[in-house]
Order: C-alpha cells, then structure tokens, then sequence
C-alpha cells in the first residue's frame, strides 16, 4: 500500500490482532498493556484518559529525551506503552495479551520505475516523480489545500497541485508578528503571488504563542519539544474552517539532506583535518549550539556514534548525571535507538544511511507524531508527498553525492531541478548555491530571543524550571548547570528541550487521578 496509515486487523478465528504502522511512522500508532489486557491506541493521551497507561515513568524514555528531544520507537515515556516503530507491525494474540509486544520489520514493494543513471537524469526522474506524488495525493471529494511557507518544498507541492486541479488551491501560512519582514507569512504570500494561488495568513504575537505552547505539550501523551507543532496547530484551526485536506513539504530533508546537520558526515574528513576551521565556520552560520555538536562528532570515530552526536541536544555524559537510575548509559539507549536503522553492512555511502536514519528516527517519532496531533485535533489530514513511497524509493536510491555536495550544499541537485520547474523569479530567491550557508527555516519561531536574551519571554527559567527541580528522577544541581545563567547565550536548544520536559511533567502532576 503507497499511503500513510495505522490500522488493526482482527483475525476472529485465529484468536489475534495485526497492528501495522506505514513504511516511514506518518501516522503514529501506541501499544500498550494493562492489568492483563492489551490495548492500542493512535494516542497515548488517549490511553491515559482510559486510564490505561501505568503512570510509571521510563527512566531509560527520560534519556532518550533529553539526548534527542523526543523519545525514539518503541520506547515511550510509559514503563508499560510502546510506539510500533514505522515500517513495524506486531501480533497481538490473546493468550499473550498483558505482555510486551514483539514489534517485527517488514518492507514495502513500492519502487519507482526510473532508471536514472546520469546527474540530469537524476535531477529530472526526481521531479518526476515527486509531481506523480503530488498527482496521486489529490485523490479527495472535499477542496484539497497547501501548507505554504514560501520555501522551495512547499513551493513545487502548491504549483504541481495547481497544474493538477481542476481549481486553484488555496495556500495558508503562518508567522510570528514580532520577525517583521523575515516572518514567513511574508515569503509565503510572495510565493503565492507568483504561483498565482490565494494565500490565508495568520500572523502570531510571542505572547500568544509562549501562553499557548505548553497546553499544546500537555495534550501529548508524552514529551516532545518540536516547537512547530504549535505552528502547526494554530495554522491547522484556519485550515480546518474551510477545508479537511490539505498537502504539505514536510519530509523532504531528511531523505534529500537538507539539514545542516547533513553536511557534517559530508565533511566529516575535512572536519578531522581542519577541526578548528570547521567549528568556527559552523559557529558563524549556525550558532555555538552547531558548533558544539560538530565538536562531539569530530571527536568520534565509529559511525554509529558519529550519528549519535549529529542528533544528540546535550552530551551524553550530562544525560547521565540528570537523569537517575535507567536499566543503561544515554550512550548505549542512544546507540540503540540509531543502529535500528542502519543499515547491518552498510551500504557504501554513510551520507546516504545517515539520511536514512534520520528519516526513521527524528523524522517519524518527532516531527511527524506531532504534525499528526497538531492537525488532527481539527480534523485537518496532512498528506506528506515526499514520503510518498514510489518517490522515496527513488531518492533513497540516489547517490548522496547528488544531495549533500562535496563543498556542503544541501539538496543541491533537486534544487536545480526546482530553479527549471518554478517560475523564474521565485527560483532565483529559493535556489542559490547560498542555500547551503543559510539556517534552514519552516515555521519557525524566535527561540534564541525568548530563551536566551536577558529580558527574553522564557529567560527565566528558575521561574519555567520548577517541575525538573522537584521531581525526584532528576538532579536538580545537573538541570541548573545545564540550563546556563539566565542571559547566558548558546543554550537554546537545550533550554527548550528542558522547558517542554517541564511543562510536560507540570501538566502530568496536576492532572486528575483519572486521567493520569
């Protein structure tokens, strides 16, 4: 099946039940057990609200947490729940139900028929294929809608719908207010202008946004700090006033190497040879946080912990002294959690299985778990056709050396094949070589002024921090060293990862017996 789903099957006369979670985790899907039973659910909010969920937290979750900033399949932060991994499904028989559940691999038939060979034929079989994506996502008897941010993702999905449709989509953004012109509503109306489709934009102030994000961490059945998520929120409720489905950009970093992050398995020779060159370049581009991660993974040796470092918010060993107790050491969770996913042999390209990973680990268990959340809480399905399978077949069997350039450019050959596809002015503004030098945007929010800055919305964190102080897994001396002076800059990252653990724990605490 070429689609995103979740289901169970009962198989009455054979005593069972088949869950199966979609080939890249787009729908996300929980199982857990209960007094002797076995339960499933697309939410774990959803258990708990049943009073389901064992209330024991995982202290093992708590260290993936805090080294990824959200807790990669199966684990989840429940000592008695698990995620089906993507790709996964499992046999719930009812002799077994009250145990664990075995999670098994399977692999989808869905290929792509092209054969490229060269980098032109590379560059066009991959647009190709994502319109056939595009075409084949249409398929609806309600008005089909776009997420539009303005960036060169979001841009090709709203014009190769517009080509398709028998009527002009409309396209919806959203910014935050304070960004001025750098606000995305901003580049996404110019986009919209261009590809000749009406754009609805919602415009958020900071403190509109910093009141409403943690009952948005709250609602999830455990801790994500994937900020976007409220974006996604707030700009599903407009979408969801008009239309019920609606075709998204997201998932086409991970596979294409979008991220800077990308760029250090790239570089990682040169990196060794020049280290000091490297983190100050990373510094000046990406911030002292990049810089600080770069650092950690030129210092490794092994690839699986290369990757580790490339994902990794706080080192390991200060995962250790936060978090007390857990069956194993944030390095051995982390690595577990990674080599899920590599590839057993290798496949002779590490950019390439590094991609790989990241779609399965950040991509599935954070990203889109909460884009699912967000958009479903207004009934508004988002279709991700760059997961579509056939395409992603394809890009997964490209050369990485056609995604992450020698010389660092991200998604380097599907943007030249954008720059021929758009119209001219819009491809001049998203696909410049420059592209590789600059931060990677999509509804994205002033972090660093509102946990960084002296006089930031959420500088003081003595104040937010309260629930990591008191709860008696954590070390409270740790999370203070961890969480920097207040003003003290280059704690972004990490500060919001605490902050969403916070407001998670702080919710979970003053919950109801019932529902807890």
């Amino acid at each position: 099946m070429n689609g995103i789903f979740a289901f169970a099957i009962a198989d009455v006369q054979g005593r069972e039940l088949v869950v199966v979670r979609d080939p890249m985790g787009v729908k996300p899907l929980y199982v857990g057990v209960s007094k002797g039973r076995t339960w499933f659910a697309s939410e774990l909010a959803a258990a708990a609200e049943a009073a389901l969920v064992s209330n024991r937290l995982l202290p093992d979750a708590l260290k993936l947490f805090l080294t990824f900033r959200f807790i990669p399949s199966p684990y989840t932060v429940d000592a008695e729940a698990w995620k089906v991994p993507p790709g996964h499904f499992a046999r719930l028989r009812i002799d077994d139900a009250g145990e664990e559940p075995r999670f098994s691999p399977f692999e989808s038939r869905i290929r792509s028929s092209a054969s490229p060979r060269s980098r032109n034929e590379w560059r066009d079989a991959l647009l190709f294929e994502l319109d056939q994506a595009v075409n084949r996502q249409l398929m609806a008897d309600v008005p089909v809608a776009s997420l539009l941010s303005g960036g060169v993702d979001s841009s090709l999905v709203t014009q190769m719908m517009a080509a398709h449709l028998p009527y002009v989509p409309h396209a919806f953004g959203i910014g935050i207010r304070s960004e001025g012109l750098a606000n995305e509503t901003v580049a996404g109306k110019r986009a919209a202008d261009e590809l000749g489709v009406p754009y609805h934009a919602a415009l958020i102030d900071d403190e509109e946004f910093v009141g409403e994000w943690p009952s948005l961490v709250a609602e999830f059945g455990e801790p994500v700090a994937d900020s976007t998520s409220l974006m996604i929120r707030i700009i599903c409720r407009d979408v969801g006033r008009s239309h019920k489905v609606a075709l998204c950009g997201q998932g086409a970093d991970e596979p294409l190497g979008g991220y800077p992050r990308h760029m250090t398995e790239r570089l990682y020779r040169l990196g060794r040879l020049w280290p000091g060159l490297s983190r100050a370049v990373t510094r000046r581009a990406f911030g002292a946080e990049s810089a600080s991660r770069l650092d950690r993974a030129l210092s490794t040796r092994d690839r699986t912990d290369r990757y580790v470092q490339i994902f990794s918010v706080l080192p390991l060993h200060e995962v250790d002294a936060i978090v007390q107790g857990g069956s194993a050491s944030a390095a051995e969770l982390a690595r577990e959690a990674v080599e899920r996913w590599v590839p057993r042999d290798g496949s002779g390209d590490a950019v390439n299985d590094l991609l790989r990973v990241d779609a399965r680990l950040s991509l599935a268990d954070d990203l889109l778990i909460v884009a699912d959340h967000s958009a479903m809480r207004s009934s508004v399905e988002l279709r991700v056709p760059f997961l579509d399978l056939a395409l992603l077949e394809l890009v997964e069997r490209m050369p990485s050396r056609y995604k992450v350039s020698p010389l660092g450019e991200r998604k380097w050959l599907y943007r030249q094949g954008a720059a021929r596809h758009l119209p001219p002015p819009l491809a001049s503004r998203l696909c410049p070589p420059t592209k590789r030098f600059e931060r990677k945007r999509g509804f994205s929010q002033p972090l660093a002024d509102w946990f960084d800055s002296q006089s930031g919305l959420l500088a003081d964190h003595e104040r937010w921090a309260r629930p990591l102080l008191e709860h008696p897994e954590l070390s409270a001396e740790r999370i203070q060293r961890a969480l920097g002076r207040v003003g003290a800059t280059g704690f972004t990252r990490r500060r919001s990862v605490l902050y969403a653990l916070a407001q998670w724990l702080d919710a979970r605490r003053s919950a109801t017996p019932a529902a807890a």
